[in-house]
């Protein structure tokens, strides 16, 4: 596949898109598993494969090296909470496709992302997901052990959280005395 020109790889391009509606899922879930382990995919029938049936679309989702945040970040906004699962379950997430999976994604897409350890977070989302862990209790947890969560965050943390989790807080997120006078 490496050694196809740019104008190869559109024919071929061109050819599957014409052929893939007349191919039954199981087919395409197989082209889909193949594709996955490609740097170089052909971009229209990729696109058609990542919005198809989940059974098709989560190879490339979840391990699609060829796979764009642009195009992942456009199926978070068009596809459910099956596609967005998968996006949430790959190695690496920028904060770009984090960011929509926080935006868009339901409580389960949230709690993935966020435990995955491969996902880089802005603190945007951050930001976000502080304020819905004061009623999502189960945010708290992994927001807590998350890398970006800054020290000012763990402290607002602080006031809602359980009385092992505030002890979690002064132990690793350096509040000392004196932080602990201006939290009070």
């Amino acid at each position: 596949q490496s050694s196809l020109s740019s104008e190869e790889m559109t024919g071929i391009d061109d050819m599957m898109l014409e052929l893939i509606d007349h191919v039954e899922l199981s087919i395409r879930a197989s082209l889909s598993e193949k594709l996955a382990v490609s740097d170089r995919l052909p971009e229209g029938i990729t696109n058609l494969l990542i919005n198809d049936d989940i059974l098709v679309a989560r190879p490339l989702l979840e391990n699609g090296r060829g796979v764009n945040d642009g195009d992942l970040i456009e199926v978070i906004d068009t596809q459910g909470k099956d596609h967005q699962l998968a996006i949430s379950n790959r190695q690496s997430l920028s904060e770009g496709v984090t960011d929509a999976l926080v935006e868009k994604g339901t409580p389960e897409v949230i709690l993935n992302t966020l435990q995955n350890p491969g996902a880089s977070m802005s603190q945007d989302s951050m930001n976000k997901l502080v304020t819905l862990s004061e009623h999502a209790t189960v945010l708290q947890v992994p927001l807590l052990n998350r890398p970006e969560l800054t020290k000012d965050k763990a402290q607002a943390m602080f006031w809602w959280v359980s009385n092992q989790l505030r002890s979690h807080i002064l132990k690793h997120h350096a509040i000392d005395a004196e932080d602990l006078d201006q939290i009070i």
